[in-house]
């Protein structure tokens, strides 16, 4: 029995809340109840009646009864309209909870439809407490309109969820205007949640009002030169960094590095506005400016963290890609290796992207370098042969003007002269091609090999050029056969093997008639002599 009569009249769920004028009917929840009372009106006033008349009975029995009847009637004069308030705000609140959990929980399991429907009746409860409560029911009402956003977003319904989002925001830019320093950081830290939703929904203009409203909230909660503002300006200034507006985002920077340098020079935030700021002024195309608080951020690390941290390789990594934008190479090259020695012996994996990231700007970097070099040493051997080969020009010319002009002693004194400076010229020319490299002489032997090849096609080539002599210089051969000598053409023609016949064949047949042959011997012997002639013309 006493387990049916703590059970809903509705839907006979276990529940602790009941009717507060008969406590004998029990619901589990605000809208049961309101949805029973049709039933249970009669016999709850009914219940209330008998319950009075016993008390009167009572009263009427007891000899000072008018004092005790006061007394009684005061205590228990049920207060019904406050009782009800209260019970259903309870009766909501442990809805709300439940509903919540459960949704946290679809969420935590990735059942984001789902989630999203629990979310919607969490919603609605957390309305009904905001009507009934205050300001800390609407806190937590946008939590669970936030939490619906979340959910949206994972489904990427980018679209409902700005919408819902631009809602929520209105709702807070009414809270912005509390004096409570508790309501203060309450409002900070839902706008700050809600520029972060805003950016995974790809609308950057909202993103950008709710950071700037964050910051306006954290000034008039916590003071302008407090830690907090100064993260609030760097937080906006890196979203002012990634969507590529400098000029705001060093604003930001400059804002933030001020209060933190106030407070403390030495901590790792003001190497962090040092850096950012460096970044900022790589990307405009500012050098000097850029390597000077690209080497400032790298001393403080260093300072504070260590000498051979993975804060103090960004630095480096960012330094080498500077000097790279601007062809200074063999800096650039000794930022990155050091980088590189850092990044090896703290993350202890060869294959970390940071590693190979860096790993592959050095090879391009080394490579780069030996192409200056090679550029460099051929260029000034270049520039050393021709001075060299215009120098002895002019000696040549110098000892000829002597030697016309001069005795014989003085003739040889200029040519021992020329001889030296020809051995100095060989010294130097040997030296220099000693100077080059490997590769520069496997790229001569790949050249060479080239050369090599392009002659066999060109031997290849005349072949085919003179086989195709050969054969027009048959078919002229044949044409002035045919038209110096018909007859012999046409006999020649008789005795030509059918196509059916193999050449062994052909060859058994019978020859010419000697008659023939011998009255047209000299004729052939003159077109022989001819095409002798016409042979010699062609070579």
């Amino acid at each position: 029995m006493q387990n049916k009569s703590n059970t809903c009249a509705v839907c006979s769920l276990k529940t602790t809340f009941g009717c507060s004028q008969c406590k004998s009917v029990f619901y589990c929840s605000v809208e049961h109840q309101r949805q029973h009372w049709s039933v249970h009106q009669q016999s709850c006033q009914s219940m209330k009646n008998q319950d009075n008349k016993q008390i009167d009975d009572t009263i009427s029995k007891s000899p000072a009864s008018k004092p005790l009847k006061f007394e009684i009637q005061q205590t228990v004069q049920p207060k019904s309209d406050k009782k009800l308030i209260m019970n259903e705000r309870d009766i909501l609140i442990e809805d709300h909870d439940r509903y919540r959990q459960i949704s946290i929980r679809l969420l935590s399991q990735r059942d984001y439809q789902d989630a999203i429907q629990q979310i919607k009746k969490t919603i609605e409860f957390a309305q009904k407490l905001e009507l009934i409560g205050g300001k800390e029911d609407t806190y937590e009402k946008i939590a669970d309109q936030m939490l619906l956003v979340r959910a949206q977003i994972k489904l990427l319904e980018l679209e409902t969820a700005r919408k819902t989002l631009i809602s929520i925001f209105e709702q807070v830019k009414l809270l912005t205007q509390t004096s409570q320093k508790n309501d203060q950081v309450k409002v900070s830290n839902i706008l700050k949640v809600m520029a972060q939703l805003f950016y995974e929904t790809g609308d950057q203009r909202q993103c950008e009002l709710a950071y700037v409203e964050y910051t306006l909230m954290i000034e008039k909660c916590h003071g302008e030169d407090s830690n907090s503002t100064g993260n609030a300006y760097f937080l906006v200034g890196t979203f002012y960094l990634q969507h590529k507006h400098y000029t705001q985002a060093l604003a930001c920077f400059k804002r933030a590095l001020n209060i933190r340098s106030n407070i403390n020079p030495n901590v790792e935030s003001v190497s962090d506005c040092w850096y950012n700021m460096g970044v900022i002024y790589k990307q405009q195309n500012k050098k000097d400016q850029a390597i000077d608080f690209l080497e400032k951020a790298l001393k403080l690390r260093r300072q504070i963290i260590g000498q051979n941290s993975l804060q103090a390789a960004v630095c480096l990594e960012t330094l080498g890609r500077l000097h790279i934008q601007y062809n200074e190479y063999q800096n650039a090259y000794s930022r990155l290796q050091e980088c590189f020695n850092i990044r090896k012996q703290l993350l202890k994996n060869p294959q970390h992207q940071d590693i190979e990231r860096v790993s592959k700007l050095i090879q391009i970097l080394y490579q780069k370098l030996q192409d200056q070099n090679y550029n460099k040493q051929n260029s000034t051997l270049q520039q050393t042969i021709l001075e060299n080969n215009f120098n002895r020009v002019l000696e040549m010319e110098e000892s000829e003007k002597q030697e016309k002009s001069n005795s014989s002693p003085s003739r040889k004194r200029s040519q021992l002269k020329t001889d030296q400076k020809l051995s100095q010229l060989l010294n130097i020319s040997s030296n220099l091609l000693e100077s080059f490299s490997i590769d520069q002489l496997i790229q001569l032997k790949l050249l060479q090999q080239e050369l090599v090849k392009y002659k066999n096609r060109q031997e290849q080539q005349q072949i085919i050029i003179d086989s195709q002599f050969m054969n027009t210089l048959s078919s002229i051969q044949y044409n002035l056969l045919r038209e110096q000598n018909p007859q012999v053409f046409q006999q020649l023609q008789i005795i030509k093997p059918d196509e059916q016949q193999s050449e062994y064949e052909s060859e058994s047949k019978p020859s010419i008639d000697q008659k023939m042959y011998a009255s047209n011997q000299e004729h052939s012997q003159k077109i022989v002599q001819r095409l002798g002639s016409f042979r010699k013309l062609l070579n």
